[in-house]
């Protein structure tokens, strides 16, 4: 009988020899790396397509604003910008020349610029090469993007 205080003695049971879990195994890591390799599989063209989708539709979006800069200024004055930066200046006195292109006069006197605005006061960087090197033509107005690389649609970006 046991007493309050008093110790049972029981015979001691070895456990069972337990193993040390002390990181991945081979196998575990081998199936982590195929996992991971087809999720980026799947994942990086997504992204990267989608990447261009918006530089494509910035690209767009930009041609189209300096399109309509461009009319402007020829509504205005008569005749194209003699250079792209000429939508730009504040009045008819800065810009760069008193013809365009095609060789007609302008009326710098109906100025009323500049027929576009940008925080730096530069022309828009194509969001493809962040450059500024658009193609203009001043006798036609007809800017296009310089980049000669084919766009998603099969299209080269300099016929935008």
């Amino acid at each position: 009988m046991l007493t309050r205080g008093a110790e049972s003695k029981q015979p001691a049971v070895p456990l069972p020899r337990q193993r040390l879990h002390h990181g991945f195994t081979l196998i575990e890591l081998a199936v982590l790396m195929v996992v991971m390799g087809i999720l980026a599989g799947i994942i990086i063209p997504q992204v990267l397509a989608a990447t261009r989708r918006a530089n494509e539709s910035a690209l767009r979006a930009d041609l189209q604003t300096l399109r309509v800069a461009i009319e402007r200024f020829h509504a205005d004055c008569g005749g194209y910008p003699p250079r792209l930066n000429d939508i730009l200046v504040w009045n008819g006195d800065h810009v760069s020349a008193a013809v365009e292109g095609g060789g007609h006069d302008l009326d710098l006197e109906s100025y009323r610029g500049p027929y576009m605005r940008t925080g730096d006061m530069l022309l828009p960087c194509d969001p493809l090469t962040d450059l500024r090197d658009w193609q203009y033509d001043s006798a036609t107005g007809a800017v296009h993007s310089n980049n000669s690389r084919v766009a998603s649609d099969g299209t080269f970006y300099s016929t935008w």
